[in-house]
């Protein structure tokens, strides 16, 4: 457009000249800032916390006591008379050797990635909830088969 002495524009429009269009190539990079990226932070969790011989304990024990769970139910439901008392695992436990390979392998994910997520101080707390939770079982287990019937 034209435009006229003090910057006003005219009405009349100036001759449409075209213009070459380009092609361009953006490239959008991440600003870096003072913080690591999330992925190289939890594989520093994961690093500490393999390294910490309380969480390797403590994972270890969490896995034990789902082990000791499966043989004490096999133990326990082998005896004559004896049923499961959990009506939600009352048909799961036609194979206790499967049931207990399955929790174990739940189990152990769970704790992994409580150790992947998590710093030391935190994932010791969580495994230590992990392995008590799953020792209850298997010392239940124990106190029926060594009870009286």
């Amino acid at each position: 457009m034209r435009t006229t002495q003090g910057g006003h524009r005219s009405p009349i429009a100036a001759p449409a000249r075209s213009r070459p269009v380009h092609r361009g190539l953006v490239e959008v990079v991440p600003e870096t800032s003072g913080q690591p990226a999330a992925a190289a932070v939890r594989i520093s969790h994961l690093r500490e916390n393999l390294t910490d011989v309380a969480c390797r304990l403590l994972f270890a024990g969490a896995c034990l006591a789902q082990i000791a769970d499966a043989i004490t139910t096999v133990i326990g439901l082998g005896r004559h008379g004896r049923f499961e008392a959990n009506f939600l695992m009352r048909e799961a436990v036609t194979t206790p050797a499967m049931v207990g390979m399955l929790k174990l392998i739940l189990v152990a994910l769970v704790c992994a990635v409580a150790m992947l997520r998590l710093p030391v101080h935190r994932a010791r707390v969580a495994l230590l909830l992990a392995m008590s939770l799953g020792a209850i079982a298997p010392i239940q287990n124990v106190f029926q088969i060594l009870g009286p019937r």
